[in-house]
């Protein structure tokens, strides 16, 4: 199926009496919508790509660990190297396979800080090595909250919910953006790391 015979909005009618409706018909009839008009640009991905490869590429995992690694917060923020999460087990599985990946938590800032819901701190970020990606991935989380956020408040108008039932629940959580880096086999061994055996790259997971 091409994009065009998808149901597709435009964030930029945001404000028209029909844009509710209009998501309604998508949600209803697919289940799902091509969004346009949005502030996440393939330039913006692309960066935000390749700042992520930069990152776990030019830094040996030890490298990276010793910089921003963060067991004492869970790994909720900073970076979390290979074997620190397994996916979802298969049926029989007595052990879920590891996931081979990297990633660098970052929290949305623009939520004030609430120590009941918010206890692992402010963003660590890679500043003084890569400038640019702290630059980059508060870019995209601003673009993506935007989409969200408009989403809800269209659905609430049209389901005829109240004003805030939605959007309330998203405002002030705790949000973040995971930045994966899913390593070639090759780069694994010539880092010397060994491969769990069932080891898999973008393992499938059953939480999320």
């Amino acid at each position: 199926m091409h994009l065009h015979q998808f149901p597709t909005v435009d964030l930029r009618d945001a404000r028209a009496s029909d844009f509710p409706l209009r998501v309604k018909e998508g949600f209803l009839t697919q289940g799902f919508l091509a969004i346009k008009g949005h502030r996440v640009t393939r330039e913006l991905m692309e960066e935000a790509e390749y700042l992520t490869a930069e990152l776990f590429t030019r830094w040996t995992p030890d490298e990276l660990e010793a910089m921003f690694g963060r067991p004492d917060l869970f790994r909720q923020r900073g970076v979390s190297n290979f074997s620190e999460q397994a996916a979802a087990a298969k049926p029989g599985q007595a052990r879920p396979p590891v996931d081979l990946k990297q990633f660098f938590m970052v929290r949305d800032p623009s939520i004030p800080r609430n120590p009941a819901n918010m206890p692992y701190g402010p963003n660590i970020w890679p500043d003084d090595i890569l400038p640019r990606f702290r630059i980059v991935m508060l870019e995209l989380m601003a673009a993506y909250k935007e989409i969200y956020f408009t989403l809800l408040t269209a659905v609430e108008r049209a389901w005829g919910l109240r004003k805030g039932k939605l959007t309330g629940m998203a405002e002030g959580a705790e949000t973040v953006l995971r930045p994966i880096f899913y390593p070639s086999y090759d780069r694994l061994r010539n880092l010397g790391i060994d491969i769990p055996p069932g080891a898999q790259r973008s393992a499938p997971h059953g939480d999320i």
